[in-house]
């Protein structure tokens, strides 16, 4: 392999710039190393898009925008593959699924800031095939507690934007800062709703546990005055890093068997 190298000289004498031409020449070895490290993989690069706004971004069936079109097709066509964009957010967690509302969503408030109250239509998922490049990482609404009501949200997303579309589903989001579950909400207690979660919004899905992705939550790394309730930081971050997977076991399994 060969690169050419454009380096800029400049002339004391003349006190302006001039450009030569120089090489060097790379030689990679042939087979791989022992110690080289795994491939990165081409849908490395995350994408997402806060659920108030993907409207904007998204557009709708017959004004699309060209511009996050062309974008997100221009990752697919140079990496070869389909990029993974999570939509979701504090503004989908705090959301209510809606199956009368004849708008993508409907904001009571929206000159609040981030929207907690945001109710979302069936059309909502129409949008999602704007970009037919694209896997999607659902955020599941948790934070309001509504497990029936998360469940029409999950069903009509999975019918209208497609299970071979959605890469995975995504349970709540920062729930070390929800303020509504008291003083003794903590870290184990979030993992057992969450595994009843999975497992109730799979069965609905008439899909197994082993075969539905569910991406483990995000945390804020912002805990307010009192910290993050139930325990520190620190604990919530290793907790949830455990949730998964533990000791070769999945979670659902464990959640299953009823060991804690």
């Amino acid at each position: 392999m060969r690169l050419l190298l454009i380096a800029p000289l400049f002339s004391a004498v003349s006190y302006g710039a001039q450009a030569t031409n120089s090489s060097i020449s790379i030689c990679p070895p042939a087979t791989k190393p022992a110690n080289a490290s795994d491939a990165i993989p081409a849908t490395f690069p995350g994408y997402a898009f806060e659920e108030s706004s993907f409207v904007y971004y998204a557009g709708n069936k017959t004004n699309p925008n060209r511009i996050s079109q062309n974008l997100i097709r221009a990752v697919s066509q140079k990496t070869k593959t389909r990029p993974v964009i999570r939509v979701g957010g504090t503004s989908l967690d705090r959301a209510t699924y809606d199956p009368n509302l004849s708008d993508p969503i409907y904001n009571p408030d929206p000159n609040s800031g981030i929207p907690t109250h945001l109710k979302i239509g069936p059309s909502f998922f129409d949008l999602f095939a704007n970009f037919p490049e694209a896997k999607y990482v659902i955020d599941i609404p948790m934070y309001h507690d509504n497990l029936s009501n998360s469940i029409l949200f999950a069903a009509s997303a999975n019918k209208r934007i497609g299970a071979s579309n959605i890469y995975a589903w995504e349970i709540g989001n920062e729930p070390d800062n929800y303020g509504n579950t008291g003083a003794d909400w903590n870290e184990k207690q979030f993992s057992e709703k969450w595994g009843n979660w999975s497992k109730a919004i799979s069965k609905a899905l008439n899909a197994s546990l082993d075969s539905q992705t569910y991406q483990a939550v995000a945390l804020s790394s912002q805990t307010g005055v009192t910290g993050t309730p139930g325990g520190d930081a620190d604990s919530w971050k290793m907790y949830v890093l455990s949730l998964m997977v533990f000791q070769g076991d999945t979670y659902q399994k464990k959640i299953q068997r009823g060991d804690f």
